[in-house]
Order: structure tokens, then sequence, then C-alpha cells
């Protein structure tokens, strides 16, 4: 119950950070859409929070390949991506499935992961440590340090005083770390 409340927290504040970036968007071009439906909820992802009975994260993956395809032009795609990517991770524990074909969807999603704005570092960091020995340090360095430097935006949002804290601060240092491995 702890985990699952400290996850939800940790989510919440990733999408505090991509409301930010679409409203600001929206703000500069003066066209704010008032019956704009959040696509995390509209697309019916929040029911993996809750992982139902006998569900995996192929049943995610399937999810989150129909639904970039389906929601690709929203702006609020960035929130179903990192959602979708830290279930798959956090929930669903991906990265202790040992097999070549998670082994190269992990690979897909932490590219996806660090490419976002919005950067999930404990997803990320979770899957970059699992690539070890598949992925040459080099490219584990570069894509750590694309997720570190989009991490960092939400990171700078977290309260300092928050239990969240220690957590982001150790994901954002590990990732860091991983950056700096050549």
């Amino acid at each position: 119950m702890k985990n699952s409340t400290f996850f939800a927290l940790l989510l919440l504040l990733g999408s505090i950070a991509c409301t930010k970036d679409t409203n600001d968007r929206e703000a500069k071009s003066k066209a704010v859409d008032p019956k704009t439906i959040n696509i995390v909820a509209e697309s019916g992802l929040k029911k993996y929070a809750h992982m139902p009975p006998n569900t995996t994260w192929h049943d995610l993956d399937a999810f989150y390949k129909d639904g970039i395809e389906k929601y690709r032009d929203r702006p609020e795609l960035q929130s179903f991506k990192s959602y979708a990517i830290s279930f798959m991770v956090q929930l669903y524990n991906m990265t202790g499935d040992q097999s070549a074909e998670a082994t190269e969807r992990i690979a897909y999603y932490a590219e996806e992961m660090a490419a976002l704005k919005s950067c999930n570092a404990e997803s990320l960091h979770r899957m970059l440590v699992r690539l070890q020995g598949h992925w040459e340090p080099a490219k584990i360095a570069r894509v750590a340090s694309t997720g570190y430097q989009h991490a960092m935006n939400t990171f700078k949002l977290v309260d300092k005083t928050s239990p969240a804290y220690a957590t982001w601060e150790k994901n954002i240092t590990g990732l860091l770390a991983l950056a700096e491995t050549k």
C-alpha cells in the first residue's frame, strides 16, 4: 500500500509537469480548448494502475501501441506515454522479464521515456540498468543524459521537504551517473 501511494505521488508530479508544459504551449498559441479531455482518463489507461487480475506488461504494451497511434495528434500524448511506460516498468515489472522480447521492448521504451520532457527518472533508470550488457555503454550514457536533462524539469517541481524528494534525488543521481559512464 505504501509503495502504491508513493508511486501515485510520483505520477502526479509527472502529470503536473506535463500539464504545465501543455498550459505554457496553450497560452502561447492563445487557443485554449475548454473541452480538452485528459487522454490518460479518456483512453482507459488508469485501469492499469489498479493492476487488473491476469494482466501483464504485454497487455499494457499492446494498449500503448494502439494509444500512441490513436492519440498521436493530441497535445497531451506525452502524459499518456509517461504513465503507460511507468506502469509497465514500476507496476508490471517489465524489467524483471529477462526474455529477448522484453529486452527489445525495454530498449524501445527507454528511448521513448528519455525523449519525454517529463521523463520519469525512476522508470528510465530501471530500464537502463536492465539494458547494461545489451547496449554499448556509450548508448546508455547518451540516453541517460537526455533523460537526465528532461527529468530535471519535473525534479525542479518536487518540494524539498516532501518524502518523495529523496527518491527523486536518488534516481536523478543514478541517471547522472549512467550519463557520465563511457
